[in-house]
């Protein structure tokens, strides 16, 4: 496996992860985790079925990413990248880091465990 092959399949799957959850594709959003994986937002941690729930209820809006940085790690690889979400209705904008543990099988990158922090919210006037 070679790092560039790597690292292009983990940016597919940040890609990924932001056109999935903005176009509420709960199905295609949840199959970037591996099956016994957790999304924590804050503290709430999220597996199984509601993940699948998370990307359908998510707000509407657009999620943007970093470039990551990339680590190899004793359970998987280490990525981290920033974020930007922006609410469709103009409401807010929030921002912060996405910290993961990622498992690459040389074909495919997924989601072991993604943490969610919001370092930055901003309330606007909106729609």
């Amino acid at each position: 496996m070679t790092a560039d092959g790597r690292l292009t399949r983990i940016c597919t799957l940040l890609a990924d992860y932001a056109v999935h959850v903005d176009a509420h594709d709960a199905t295609a959003w949840a199959a970037l985790f591996e099956p016994d994986a957790a999304l924590v937002v804050g503290d709430r941690r999220i597996e199984g079925e509601a993940l699948s729930r998370f990307a359908a209820d998510a707000p509407d809006g657009v999620h943007t990413s970093g470039v990551p940085a990339v680590e190899d790690g004793p359970d998987g690889l280490r990525v981290r990248s920033k974020f930007v979400f922006v609410a469709a209705d103009g409401s807010r904008i929030l921002a912060g880091t996405y910290a993961d543990r990622v498992v690459d099988d040389g074909t495919r990158a997924r989601f072991a465990e993604r943490v969610v922090s919001v370092e930055s919210a901003v309330r606007l006037g909106g729609s």
